[in-house]
């Protein structure tokens, strides 16, 4: 996740109290626990897909397939090119 241990528990503590995940006992590791979504962190990641997929529907409308493509594998370079030159970190915003 690129942050911190202390930050990754803060972070999954705010997802278990707002119930999008909770955590399981790990099967062969008692002292891991796993960290599994919830019916509502289930419908929450569905919801952000099809968001997502109206959205690139809609750029399709307006610009079309080759040029959505295109716009798509130029924006994917930028993206990895920029997370090489420094680390894209998840952080909690609350």
């Amino acid at each position: 996740m690129g942050q911190a241990l202390q930050a990754a528990v803060q972070l999954v503590d705010e997802l278990a109290a707002r119930g999008y995940v909770e955590r399981r006992p790990h099967p062969t590791d008692r002292r891991s626990r796993l960290v599994v979504l919830t019916a509502r962190g289930r419908q929450c990641v569905d919801r952000v897909v099809a968001i997502s997929q109206e959205a690139e529907a809609r750029w399709v409308e307006l610009i079309g397939t080759e040029d959505f493509a295109r716009m798509h594998h130029g924006l994917s370079a930028f993206a990895a090119d920029m997370a090489r030159h420094r680390r894209v970190t998840v952080r909690p915003v609350w």
